[in-house]
């Protein structure tokens, strides 16, 4: 009897299991499984290092292969070695993979090593299989929590675990962080060069040029640099749950502070925001700094509302460039060097004094924002209490059970984390309006002749302090500029304003129903 081909997928999450025997052991139990089963294992997809209750399956780079290739591959089955290795967060694994094979092709079976039938993620069995799982990984986490909170509630406060980080050492009278003060210049000259939008790797191109030497690896790497540009000890706080390079939904945003002011702090608030801002624009847009344009996805056509789009017309020997800005919608054109030199000039003749200006009225709806927010998070923390009590109180005899308390995991858990980042970006906010940070914010980029800016400068420039520049048919400029240069704020709150002016209009509307 010919074998029906399937796939292997097998994860270890400890970067001491590699290269050891367990991924050894999970690959030959689940051939000898397929075997059993009448399958032949064609592709093996593995996890090497990966958590998996801290990384959801979706974000593994083996989950995503296996992905890629089941749309496209002649597997007829996936099989696991056991529901801890597939996942240990109870709905990711069937949310993220299960459900979207079967739903492309429901001829593809799932099966688990020592399970002859079919793999089917609502049995009573498989669910309390996999809370089990999830159980054991927050027991190991609170542990772990548990003992550096020890370290830190003694007398003397200590930084949990690990290596100092890059910039300060161990004073063994204090047995705290103090600052290394040459390493401590280069970290902040790391922050400065990125906050005008340079990459990790021109970064530390930069600092290999100097022959600014790393300590630990004697070379500069974007690895080393990135890990710099996200280490928030470097404000003089001790955090913990820090938003990570890898970090997933769940831990995403979220923080504790756990002492303030206990570490000399190498960098100022402000510094530290623009750099995450900056961060958080590059995440989703790779090109959103490096682009040859310097106004793309600034410009909005004042008739019609929408974006003005760019057209390459060169010929292909050309003597000069025919390049335009251009409406999609009233087919209004501009030449774009023509227009970047109106802006520029129009930029350069107002933007200190309307900065000035700008400061009152951006501490004034920066409050606003406050209120909104923390009136939705009130929202939030009542519609966390409505969940968790409809999980605590369904019927395990109600038909679908394993459904419903699926569906109500994954709303606690959406809730849960769009609660995170309300209190986060509040945090945010609060903290521009200390201490004149959002003055400073403000200053870092204005003491400067722009006549003195490159391409990656001056764009920097315009994406943090500009909201968009309104063009007109007769090429009339108008710049709107933004209450604050950290765009991510604006793009939440503009998200959110939208959202609760649906909730709003859509009350209105059942009022007159």
């Amino acid at each position: 009897m010919s074998l029906l081909p399937a796939v292997e997928y097998v994860r270890v999450s400890d970067p001491k299991q590699k290269g050891n025997t367990s991924l050894e052991t999970q690959t030959r139990d689940v051939r000898e499984w397929a075997s059993r089963l009448g399958y032949e294992i064609i592709k093996i997809y593995r996890d090497e290092a990966v958590s998996g209750y801290k990384k959801e399956a979706a974000k593994r780079p083996g989950v995503i292969e296996l992905m890629r290739y089941l749309k496209i591959g002649d597997a007829k089955a996936v099989i696991f070695y056991d529901e801890t290795r597939a996942d240990r967060r109870f709905s990711s694994w069937v949310n993220q993979v299960f459900k979207p094979v079967k739903g492309e092709n429901p001829m593809v079976k799932f099966f688990r090593v020592g399970l002859e039938e079919e793999w089917n993620p609502w049995s009573p069995e498989v669910v309390l299989r996999m809370i089990t799982g999830r159980q054991e990984s927050e027991n190991k986490r609170n542990k772990s929590k548990d003992f550096q909170k020890g370290l830190l509630k003694q007398e003397k406060v200590q930084h949990p675990g690990s290596r100092p980080p890059y910039g300060y050492r161990y004073d063994k009278e204090t047995r705290n962080l103090i600052r290394v003060p040459y390493e401590a210049d280069v970290v902040y000259f790391i922050y400065y060069v990125a906050s005008w939008g340079y990459s990790s790797q021109q970064i530390s191109q930069m600092l290999n040029t100097l022959k600014l030497i790393h300590v630990k690896s004697h070379t500069w790497s974007a690895s080393s640099i990135d890990v710099i540009l996200t280490n928030q000890t470097y404000l003089g706080d001790l955090y913990w749950n820090l938003r990570s390079l890898e970090s997933d939904l769940e831990n995403q945003g979220q923080q504790m502070t756990l002492f303030k002011d206990v570490v000399p702090a190498i960098i100022p608030v402000y510094l530290w925001e623009i750099v995450q801002s900056l961060r958080e624009i590059k995440q989703q847009n790779k090109r959103a700094i490096s682009t040859s344009h310097l106004y793309q996805g600034l410009l909005v056509c004042k008739k019609c509302g929408i974006h003005l789009r760019i057209k390459d017309q060169t010929p292909s020997k050309p003597t000069k460039k025919y390049v335009y800005y251009y409406c999609s919608q009233c087919h209004t054109r501009f030449e774009t060097t023509t227009l970047d030199n109106k802006i520029l000039h129009k930029f350069i003749s107002e933007w200190v004094s309307t900065l000035d200006k700008q400061i009152n009225v951006a501490k004034l709806e920066l409050s606003t924002w406050n209120k909104i927010l923390s009136t939705n998070l009130e929202h939030l923390e009542l519609k966390q209490l409505e969940l968790q009590h409809k999980l605590k109180v369904c019927d395990p005899d109600t038909p679908n059970y394993t459904n419903w308390v699926d569906l109500l995991q994954n709303q606690l858990f959406e809730n849960k984390h769009e609660m995170d980042h309300v209190k986060v970006t509040i945090q945010r906010i609060s903290s521009l309006l200390q201490n004149d940070n959002l003055s400073l914010t403000i200053n870092h980029y204005r003491d400067y002749a722009i006549q003195e800016f490159n391409d990656t400068e001056l764009r920097t420039l315009m994406i943090v302090l500009l909201r968009s520049i309104i063009i007109s048919g007769d090429g009339a400029v108008t710049i709107e500029y933004r209450y604050t240069p950290h765009v991510d704020i604006h793009s939440d709150m503009d998200v959110l304003k939208k959202r609760l002016e649906g909730s709003r209009l859509e009350a209105q509307s059942q009022k007159h129903i």
